[in-house]
């Protein structure tokens, strides 16, 4: 859920869907080592061109960035071959252009556009494996998820360019149902439905935090 709600905000806050976009020519300076213009071309070059213009606001915002960098990383310094900021763009753009599954990223880590959203060249090595992505996202801990939730709150703040008169904030709580046999699922006797935890949302109409809560027996 955590990645979803990053997405979600990225989206919410360029002010477009990805899917309604149609692609032009302009410039994106990002990837620093070299500009990088999108055009429009025959040649099966790529699907997910359409991240880039997202990738392109989330260098401005810095979502991502910040995103990653309060997490915490327990990996030994000299080991470490695929950074957190890297391992957070694949999934949030991965989410945005409909890749929900981590194993559509044993195919994606070779993609052109997502080693550019990755900060890599096209033709440097590939991205990390499905089952690093799977590793990194179950050990992200309760003290990373606190700084996440200021970060949220600093870059709601930042969406202003001058401070509101007056906010209404919507509470919204909702089920959060699995199926099958998944990892901490608790069964809900009441609904007859598998119910891991609730979610809670807080909006102003944007997202501003996102949380979950065990949800009790029945």
């Amino acid at each position: 859920m955590l990645v979803c709600y990053l997405a979600h905000i990225l989206c919410k806050k360029a002010g477009f869907s990805l899917y309604r976009q149609t692609v032009a020519l302009f410039d994106l300076d990002f990837f620093e080592p070299l500009p990088i213009q999108m055009e429009v071309s025959d040649a099966p070059l790529t699907s997910d061109a359409g991240l880039l213009p997202l990738r392109q606001f989330d260098q401005r915002i810095g979502l991502t960035k910040e995103f990653a960098a309060v997490l915490d990383d327990p990996r030994h310094p000299d080991l470490i071959e695929d950074s957190f900021t890297e391992m957070v763009r694949m999934r949030v753009f991965g989410i945005l252009a409909g890749y929900e599954d981590q194993n559509d990223h044993d195919t994606l880590r070779t993609d052109a556009v997502f080693k550019l959203i990755a900060d890599r060249s096209p033709t440097d090595t590939d991205l990390t494996s499905q089952p690093t992505l799977s590793r990194f996202e179950n050990q992200i801990n309760i003290a990373s998820l606190k700084r996440l939730r200021k970060v949220f709150v600093d870059q709601f703040i930042a969406s202003f360019a001058e401070p509101p008169l007056s906010l209404t904030f919507d509470l919204d709580a909702v089920d959060d149902p699995t199926y099958g046999s998944q990892q901490l699922t608790l069964f809900h006797a009441r609904r007859r439905a598998g119910v891991g935890q609730g979610a809670g949302w807080l909006t102003v109409p944007q997202a501003v935090a996102a949380w979950m809560r065990r949800n009790s027996r029945w």
